[in-house]
Parts: C-alpha cells; sequence; structure tokens
C-alpha cells in the first residue's frame, strides 16, 4: 500500500471517530464495524469454549477474550517504510479453564523493534500450574511444543517492585527456546512509574541465537485516556553463522503518546525518536510510528466516565 493511500486511510479513520456525535443514526459507521467485529469475536470464543467445556452458562462476554487490532506505518531515515496490519488475540476460555489453563495468542519470534509482527505464527496450548503442551502455528504447518515458566515476584523497599522469570519451550521443528528476563519497577507517584526490563532469549531455530534486550521506562499518567513514554534500549544479538559475539544492533531512545479517542476502545499511538543502528556507524536516525486500532474484550480499560 503507498503512503499516501495509508495517511489518507488514517485520517478518514480518526475524522469519522472524531464527528461520530453529528451523526443522525443511532450508532455510527464506527460503532457499527465495531459492534460487528466485536460479536464475532466473542461468538467464535464463546463457541469454542462451550464445544471445549462442555459446559453452556452464560458467561461475560469480555471475560471470553483480549484482543487487540491494529494498523501501523513506520518510517526511519535510510529504510524502506513498513505498512503493517497487526492482529493480536488472546481467547481466555473461562468455561474450560475450571478443568485446565488454555491459551491462544501470538508468538513473536524477536523483541526487536523491527518486529513487523505479521501475525503468522499463533500458539494454541494446554496448561496446568506452571506447565504447558500445544501447538504452534505458521499456516497450515503445527509445530508441537511443551512449555515450563518460572517466576519469583517480591516488593522491596521504597515502592520497587522485582521480577524475575524464565519461560522454557521446546518445539518440535523449531528446537529450543528459552528467555529470562529480570525486571525492577518503582512507582514514583500516582502518575509516575519508572521500569528497568532486561532480557535473554536463546533461539536453536536462527542459528542458535542470543538476544539481550535492555529497557529503561519512564511511564506518566496524563489523565484516564492519555499516557505517555519515554523509553531508552538497546539491542544486541549473537549467532553461530554472523555475529559470533554478541554486539549491539541498535541503541534506541525516544518518547510515545498513546491517546483514546473514541469510548474506551478506539486508540491511536505516535511513536518518535533515534535509532543508532551498527549498520550505520551508530549515526542518529529519526524514526516515527503512527499506530491506530481498536480493544476488544479484557484489553479494554474501565474509565470512571
Amino acid at each position: 500500500m503507498k503512503i499516501q493511500n495509508t495517511i489518507y486511510l488514517l485520517v478518514c479513520l480518526f475524522s469519522l471517530s472524531l464527528n461520530a456525535n453529528y451523526f443522525d443514526e443511532p450508532e455510527t459507521i464506527l460503532d457499527d464495524t465495531y459492534d460487528t467485529t466485536e460479536t464475532f469475536i466473542y461468538s467464535t470464543a464463546d463457541y469454542l469454549d462451550t464445544s471445549f467445556s462442555g459446559e453452556d452458562y452464560d458467561i461475560e462476554s469480555q471475560d471470553l477474550t483480549k484482543a487487540d487490532i491494529s494498523y501501523e506505518s513506520i518510517f526511519e531515515k535510510g529504510q524502506d517504510s513498513i505498512q503493517n496490519p497487526n492482529i493480536k488475540i488472546r481467547l481466555l476460555f473461562p468455561r474450560f479453564r475450571k478443568q485446565y489453563k488454555i491459551t491462544f495468542e501470538n508468538y513473536n519470534k524477536s523483541k526487536s523493534i523491527d518486529e513487523t509482527n505479521e501475525n503468522d505464527s499463533y500458539l494454541l496450548g494446554i496448561g496446568k500450574d506452571k506447565a504447558r503442551v500445544g501447538l504452534k502455528f505458521r499456516g497450515i504447518n503445527p509445530d508441537p511444543f511443551i512449555s515450563y515458566n518460572l517466576e519469583y515476584k517480591t516488593y522491596l523497599a521504597n515502592n520497587l517492585d522485582f521480577h524475575i522469570g524464565n519461560r522454557a519451550m521446546y518445539f518440535a521443528d523449531y528446537k529450543f527456546d528459552n528467555t529470562f528476563s529480570i525486571n525492577f519497577k518503582k512507582q514514583i507517584n500516582d502518575h509516575l512509574i519508572v521500569s528497568f526490563n532486561n532480557s535473554y532469549r536463546f533461539q536453536e531455530e536462527y542459528n542458535n541465537k542470543y538476544e539481550l534486550v535492555n529497557t529503561i521506562n519512564l511511564s506518566q499518567d496524563l489523565g484516564q485516556k492519555r499516557s505517555l513514554n519515554y523509553t531508552i534500549s538497546s539491542y544486541a544479538t549473537k549467532d553461530d553463522i554472523i555475529n559470533q559475539d554478541l554486539e549491539v544492533d541498535y541503541y534506541y531512545t525516544g518518547g510515545s503518546l498513546k491517546e483514546y479517542f473514541y469510548k474506551n476502545w478506539a486508540y491511536y499511538n505516535i511513536d518518535a525518536g533515534l535509532i543508532f543502528r551498527d549498520e550505520n556507524s551508530f549515526e542518529a536516525k529519526g524514526r516515527l510510528l503512527f499506530r491506530i486500532g481498536a480493544l476488544f474484550g479484557n484489553a479494554k480499560p474501565k474509565f470512571n466516565n
């Protein structure tokens, strides 16, 4: 899709949402489109949950799923622009989870900001306690997996939260995928949170690839529907073929504005910052991301008004 067409689509959606109150009909085109999509997601989740559990009692619709459907445009100096639809969905199976823990979610192969997340891979798992078995789907090619999660959380002095975790997964085809993380979070005041997130991931599928991500975030609450996030991060990798020593691929620093512009489900993100890539001798390049999307089910926040 051309950049001009993408911008025109985003402007039309944004203008439609801002002028929704001026429609004469009881429901706007925006509401109708959303309601139709939401009904489809809920009915599909409800049918699967009923079929698997053998139970047919009523469940609150929002408890059936969490979903985020969005479209994003990414522009970076010296790089090709990216126009990317995203579908992130997690079915919660509330009836069936009384017996087993069922998850259906996206599988991301990287934590890099270059991961465009085209959503062609999903995980369907059945778990109990910290263990899970299931299938990874990429098109029509299923890949069985088993996984085990370990985590420890505690509250330290001065409102400091500490979290350490490890997720080990083994795929029949993709082989071993392990992520170890250590995160710190501190509540500065009612509107400000600082966090330091670190993850180290190993993937056997990609020539024994190691991926180290370190990120400092400062999140500022600007009210119920608006927030700012400031980020400084680094991304380093190594493997058996290209980078045999752990090397930094890029540094990134920037800010992100998120706002709910229509009810509690329609939102946009604007991320602007500088990226320092190894391939450019760490010369600063501008990077801009614009995302517009809709949330469904338990993903929707609850506002006071």
